[in-house]
Protein backbone atom coordinates (compact mmCIF):
# COMPACT_ATOMS: atom_id res chain seq x y z
CA UNK A 1 0.00 0.00 0.00
CA UNK A 2 1.23 3.49 -0.80
CA UNK A 3 2.59 5.12 2.36
CA UNK A 4 0.62 8.27 1.53
CA UNK A 5 -2.74 6.50 1.39
CA UNK A 6 -3.79 8.34 4.57
CA UNK A 7 -3.93 11.50 2.46
CA UNK A 8 -7.15 10.18 0.92
CA UNK A 9 -8.93 11.40 4.07
CA UNK A 10 -7.04 14.65 4.42
CA UNK A 11 -8.95 16.98 2.10
CA UNK A 12 -12.35 18.54 1.54
CA UNK A 13 -14.08 19.49 -1.72
CA UNK A 14 -16.00 22.63 -2.67
CA UNK A 15 -17.97 23.08 -5.89
CA UNK A 16 -18.28 26.34 -7.86
CA UNK A 17 -20.52 27.19 -10.80
CA UNK A 18 -20.71 29.97 -13.36
CA UNK A 19 -22.43 30.34 -16.71
CA UNK A 20 -20.81 32.42 -19.43
CA UNK A 21 -21.86 33.14 -23.00
CA UNK A 22 -19.70 31.56 -25.70
CA UNK A 23 -19.29 34.95 -27.39
CA UNK A 24 -17.67 36.22 -24.18
CA UNK A 25 -15.49 33.11 -23.95
CA UNK A 26 -14.25 33.74 -27.49
CA UNK A 27 -13.60 37.43 -26.84
CA UNK A 28 -11.91 37.15 -23.44
CA UNK A 29 -10.47 33.68 -22.93
CA UNK A 30 -9.71 31.94 -26.23
CA UNK A 31 -6.28 32.26 -27.83
CA UNK A 32 -5.87 29.19 -30.03
CA UNK A 33 -2.41 30.00 -31.39
CA UNK A 34 -0.87 30.74 -27.98
CA UNK A 35 -2.21 27.63 -26.27
CA UNK A 36 -1.48 25.43 -29.25
CA UNK A 37 2.18 26.35 -28.79
CA UNK A 38 1.88 25.39 -25.11
CA UNK A 39 0.32 22.06 -26.09
CA UNK A 40 3.22 21.37 -28.43
CA UNK A 41 5.53 21.25 -25.39
CA UNK A 42 3.43 18.47 -23.82
CA UNK A 43 4.10 14.76 -24.52
CA UNK A 44 0.37 14.27 -25.16
CA UNK A 45 0.46 16.53 -28.22
CA UNK A 46 -0.41 14.51 -31.33
CA UNK A 47 -0.32 11.30 -29.27
CA UNK A 48 -3.81 11.35 -27.72
CA UNK A 49 -7.09 11.88 -29.54
CA UNK A 50 -8.24 14.24 -26.78
CA UNK A 51 -5.34 16.59 -27.52
CA UNK A 52 -4.32 18.83 -30.45
CA UNK A 53 -3.80 19.05 -33.31
CA UNK A 54 -7.41 18.57 -34.38
CA UNK A 55 -8.93 18.00 -37.79
CA UNK A 56 -11.61 20.66 -37.17
CA UNK A 57 -11.64 24.41 -36.70
CA UNK A 58 -11.58 25.12 -32.95
CA UNK A 59 -13.35 28.49 -33.22
CA UNK A 60 -16.17 26.94 -35.22
CA UNK A 61 -16.46 24.25 -32.55
CA UNK A 62 -17.13 26.90 -29.90
CA UNK A 63 -19.57 28.74 -32.16
CA UNK A 64 -21.83 25.69 -32.34
CA UNK A 65 -22.99 26.54 -28.81
CA UNK A 66 -24.49 29.46 -26.93
CA UNK A 67 -23.32 29.04 -23.32
CA UNK A 68 -20.50 27.43 -21.36
CA UNK A 69 -21.36 26.19 -17.89
CA UNK A 70 -18.16 25.98 -15.84
CA UNK A 71 -18.08 23.60 -12.88
CA UNK A 72 -15.04 24.11 -10.65
CA UNK A 73 -13.98 21.61 -8.00
CA UNK A 74 -11.60 22.85 -5.29
CA UNK A 75 -9.78 20.15 -3.33
CA UNK A 76 -8.36 21.74 -0.15
CA UNK A 77 -5.84 19.80 1.92
CA UNK A 78 -5.53 19.98 5.69
CA UNK A 79 -2.78 22.25 6.99
CA UNK A 80 -0.76 19.48 8.64
CA UNK A 81 -0.31 17.58 5.35
CA UNK A 82 0.43 20.72 3.33
CA UNK A 83 3.34 21.60 5.64
CA UNK A 84 5.13 18.24 5.13
CA UNK A 85 7.68 17.24 2.50
CA UNK A 86 7.06 13.84 0.88
CA UNK A 87 8.98 11.43 -1.28
CA UNK A 88 8.36 12.88 -4.76
CA UNK A 89 7.74 9.52 -6.44
CA UNK A 90 5.17 8.48 -3.83
CA UNK A 91 3.55 11.91 -3.90
CA UNK A 92 3.25 11.79 -7.69
CA UNK A 93 1.56 8.38 -7.43
CA UNK A 94 -0.91 9.78 -4.90
CA UNK A 95 -1.69 12.79 -7.11
CA UNK A 96 -2.09 10.57 -10.18
CA UNK A 97 -4.58 8.35 -8.33
CA UNK A 98 -6.42 11.38 -6.92
CA UNK A 99 -6.79 12.84 -10.40
CA UNK A 100 -7.85 9.48 -11.85
CA UNK A 101 -10.68 9.22 -9.32
CA UNK A 102 -11.69 12.79 -10.06
CA UNK A 103 -11.72 12.08 -13.79
CA UNK A 104 -14.06 9.12 -13.21
CA UNK A 105 -16.37 11.38 -11.18
CA UNK A 106 -16.24 14.07 -13.88
CA UNK A 107 -17.11 11.51 -16.56
CA UNK A 108 -20.24 10.37 -14.72
CA UNK A 109 -21.25 13.94 -13.91
CA UNK A 110 -20.94 15.23 -17.46
CA UNK A 111 -22.55 12.12 -18.94
CA UNK A 112 -25.61 12.83 -16.79
CA UNK A 113 -25.67 16.51 -17.82
CA UNK A 114 -25.34 15.71 -21.52
CA UNK A 115 -28.30 13.34 -21.29
CA UNK A 116 -30.40 15.98 -19.52
CA UNK A 117 -29.59 18.94 -21.79
CA UNK A 118 -30.33 18.12 -25.42
CA UNK A 119 -27.62 19.03 -27.90
CA UNK A 120 -25.05 19.73 -25.19
CA UNK A 121 -21.49 18.48 -25.06
CA UNK A 122 -19.13 18.37 -22.10
CA UNK A 123 -15.59 19.66 -21.88
CA UNK A 124 -13.28 17.40 -19.93
CA UNK A 125 -10.52 18.29 -17.52
CA UNK A 126 -7.03 17.58 -18.85
CA UNK A 127 -6.16 14.65 -21.08
CA UNK A 128 -8.28 11.54 -21.60
CA UNK A 129 -7.52 8.83 -19.03
CA UNK A 130 -9.50 5.97 -20.54
CA UNK A 131 -6.54 4.17 -22.10
CA UNK A 132 -2.96 3.88 -20.87
CA UNK A 133 -1.81 3.78 -24.50
CA UNK A 134 -3.86 5.86 -26.92
CA UNK A 135 -4.49 4.38 -30.38
CA UNK A 136 -3.50 7.69 -31.97
CA UNK A 137 0.14 6.63 -31.67
CA UNK A 138 -0.63 3.82 -34.13
CA UNK A 139 -2.78 6.09 -36.33
CA UNK A 140 -5.84 4.03 -35.38
CA UNK A 141 -9.34 5.26 -34.49
CA UNK A 142 -10.19 6.02 -30.89
CA UNK A 143 -11.47 2.93 -29.04
CA UNK A 144 -14.09 5.07 -27.28
CA UNK A 145 -14.93 7.57 -29.98
CA UNK A 146 -18.41 8.27 -28.60
CA UNK A 147 -16.92 9.13 -25.21
CA UNK A 148 -14.12 11.34 -26.56
CA UNK A 149 -14.27 14.86 -25.12
CA UNK A 150 -11.90 17.82 -25.27
CA UNK A 151 -10.73 20.10 -22.49
CA UNK A 152 -11.19 23.85 -22.31
CA UNK A 153 -7.44 24.44 -22.58
CA UNK A 154 -7.02 22.08 -25.55
CA UNK A 155 -9.61 24.22 -27.37
CA UNK A 156 -7.54 27.34 -26.81
CA UNK A 157 -9.01 28.35 -23.45
CA UNK A 158 -7.05 30.19 -20.77
CA UNK A 159 -8.23 28.20 -17.73
CA UNK A 160 -5.99 30.11 -15.34
CA UNK A 161 -7.57 33.45 -16.29
CA UNK A 162 -11.02 31.84 -16.36
CA UNK A 163 -10.59 30.51 -12.81
CA UNK A 164 -9.38 33.86 -11.52
CA UNK A 165 -12.10 35.90 -13.24
CA UNK A 166 -15.05 33.61 -12.54
CA UNK A 167 -14.16 32.28 -9.09
CA UNK A 168 -11.24 34.41 -7.84
CA UNK A 169 -9.18 31.22 -7.54
CA UNK A 170 -5.58 30.85 -8.70
CA UNK A 171 -4.40 27.48 -10.01
CA UNK A 172 -1.76 25.76 -7.86
CA UNK A 173 0.44 22.67 -8.26
CA UNK A 174 2.69 20.42 -6.20
CA UNK A 175 6.33 21.48 -6.00
CA UNK A 176 9.43 19.66 -4.76
CA UNK A 177 7.63 17.04 -2.72
CA UNK A 178 5.04 19.38 -1.22
CA UNK A 179 1.31 19.46 -1.81
CA UNK A 180 -0.25 22.82 -2.69
CA UNK A 181 -2.85 24.24 -0.33
CA UNK A 182 -5.44 23.16 -2.89
CA UNK A 183 -6.07 21.93 -6.42
CA UNK A 184 -8.72 23.54 -8.58
CA UNK A 185 -10.00 21.62 -11.58
CA UNK A 186 -12.68 22.81 -14.01
CA UNK A 187 -14.95 20.96 -16.39
CA UNK A 188 -17.56 22.46 -18.68
CA UNK A 189 -20.86 21.88 -20.41
CA UNK A 190 -21.58 23.62 -23.71
CA UNK A 191 -25.29 24.14 -24.37
CA UNK A 192 -27.18 25.43 -27.37
CA UNK A 193 -29.76 27.20 -25.20
CA UNK A 194 -29.37 29.82 -22.47
CA UNK A 195 -30.13 27.50 -19.58
CA UNK A 196 -28.90 27.59 -15.98
CA UNK A 197 -27.88 24.49 -14.05
CA UNK A 198 -29.56 23.91 -10.71
CA UNK A 199 -27.59 23.44 -7.50
CA UNK A 200 -28.39 19.73 -7.27
CA UNK A 201 -26.70 19.23 -10.68
CA UNK A 202 -23.31 20.43 -9.47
Amino acid sequence: MNELSYLNNSYSTEVFYKKIKVEDILNDYIDVDTFLECCKQCPNYDTRWSCPPYDFDVIDYWKNYKCLHVLGYKITFEEDVVSKIYDEEELNLFIKELFRKQMEFFYEKTKYLEEKYEGSVSLAWGKCYKCDECTRKQSKKCRYENDLRYSIESLGGNVDKLSKDLFNIELKWAQRGKLPQYYFNSIGLLTKEDETLTEDEF
